[in-house]
């Protein structure tokens, strides 16, 4: 893959490269590099300094728990996959390429891409191999986003007016028009698209790219985020991808799709089996069942998260599984071999990919190895279940910390580095929001806004 960046360098395609990787919390460090440096410099690889692991999303220091850390500054390095190279049409002279954060001695835990190769690399072990798919909600706005910022992200006009009306196809023509730019840059990025639908808020769409192989996928969803704040800013609009940014609207959810494969061929679909879901379906399921508390605080991973987690507003508020059960945290899909696929529900719009799917993967992986089955699929519809069944999902970013601290086999799986890392993170959002503005009785606060509207 350098030979093809050597060759754009040497044509004048390209003349810098956006290097870019995701922190724990979804956020994009990185740094642009004259191309031709790029090239001279590898196989040493560009760095960051590791101050990068001690800030939270307002840019300070954060209490963590990654143990290299100690405000040294020391260097950690951007290792960059050019199989992930797009040359961008709309950036004159600019290509974008994700990497992985790394230490000089090897692969830092707290990585999320790089724990997804690693469990990949595990699954591959057994024969198996994961095709993914994240369908992309957020809400749009008339406003540009300088607006937005000076409105205090409040009073904003969402694009296509006022009128909800799920799957809807006769909004105005701004929606048409923006949407329409949105897939043109992804298909001129080589990102394939399938659809994209009006969904249930006020300027909340849902965007579904291809399925594809897992890794590329995760890369794929992070591309696409920043295609549709970049075409909003372009025609003076904005964008969020926070979970609730009004009360009264529904949250927003990055829900994921994936499929075990083997030789080809589903492993999770068997005619023979009840449900016509094989045994490897039914052990997966049992692994992401009994990581589904511990997994939540990936899933929710903002204070503002769980705001989303509202009976009979679209978002799944129990452990539960079902087969074509939207009201559940999972839906287990099994009519065909092409369409077999698990839809893992619970993650909002503002969780981190690469997070969620390790998640997923060391979950599932616990299955297979322990042959777990699952609980028995939820009966009905799984909201307003009583309290007593014990199922609801965790209202609070505290009670998810606390699953995941006490989840053995997540913790086996992620190791310490990344669990203790991400409960370190969001303890410091917890008392972020305690002492420097929000509010837990208010139903929206603009602590919030100001912390999450551009910043997830």
């Amino acid at each position: 893959m350098s030979d093809q960046l050597a060759q754009l360098v040497s044509d004048g395609t390209v003349r810098t490269v956006r290097l870019m990787a995701a922190m724990p919390d979804g956020r994009l460090i990185g740094k642009y590099l004259s191309a031709k440096h790029l090239l001279d410099m590898l196989p040493d690889l560009p760095n960051v300094s590791d101050i990068v692991f001690g800030l939270d999303r307002a840019n300070d220091v954060e209490v963590t728990r990654w143990e290299p850390w100690r405000g040294e500054m020391a260097e950690v390095y951007l290792d960059p996959d050019l199989a992930t190279l797009m040359v961008d049409p709309r950036l004159d002279g600019m290509a974008t390429v994700v990497c992985d954060f790394v230490l000089a001695n090897g692969p830092i835990p707290q990585c999320a891409r790089s724990q997804v190769r690693r469990l990949l690399a595990e699954l591959a072990d057994r024969g198996l191999a994961m095709k993914a798919g994240f369908e992309i909600e957020f809400t749009a706005f008339d406003q540009s986003i300088d607006e937005a910022r000076a409105q205090g992200y409040r009073n904003l006009t969402p694009l296509g007016g006022n009128l909800a009306s799920a799957y809807s196809v006769t909004k105005t023509r701004p929606v048409i028009d923006f949407m329409d730019a949105v897939t043109r840059r992804l298909d001129q990025l080589g990102l394939h698209w399938e659809s994209w639908l009006d969904e249930a808020g006020n300027g909340q769409f849902e965007l579904n790219l291809e399925p594809d192989d897992a890794l590329r996928t995760a890369d794929n969803v992070t591309i696409a985020k920043m295609v549709l704040r970049e075409v909003a800013e372009e025609q003076g609009r904005s964008v969020t991808f926070m979970a609730k940014w009004h009360a009264d609207q529904f949250g927003g959810g990055l829900h994921f799709n994936h499929s075990l494969w083997r030789d080809g061929g589903s492993a999770f679909h068997d005619p023979s089996e009840a449900g016509a879901r094989s045994i490897t379906y039914r052990h997966w399921i049992g692994g992401v069942m009994a990581t589904m508390r511990g997994a939540q605080s990936f899933s929710c991973p903002n204070v503002n998260s769980y705001r989303r987690i509202v009976e009979l507003a679209g978002a799944p508020t129990t452990v539960t599984w079902g087969g074509d059960n939207k009201t559940a945290a999972m839906r287990a899909m099994s009519q065909s071999p092409g369409s077999a696929r698990a839809e893992y529900r619970m993650p909002g719009a503002d969780s981190n990919p690469y997070l969620i799917m390790a998640a997923v993967l060391a979950g599932g992986l616990a299955g297979l190895d322990e042959e777990l089955e699952p609980p028995n699929p939820f009966p009905g519809m799984a909201w307003a279940v009583p309290p007593e069944d014990g199922l609801q999902l965790a209202r609070s970013i505290t009670t998810a910390i606390a699953a995941l601290d006490n989840d053995a086999r997540l913790r086996s799986r992620l190791g310490d580095g990344l669990v203790d890392h991400w409960i370190g993170h969001c303890r410091g959002e917890w008392l972020a929001f305690h002492t420097t503005g929000g509010d837990p009785d208010s139903p929206l606060t603009d602590w919030e806004l100001q912390r999450y509207f551009e910043n997830v």
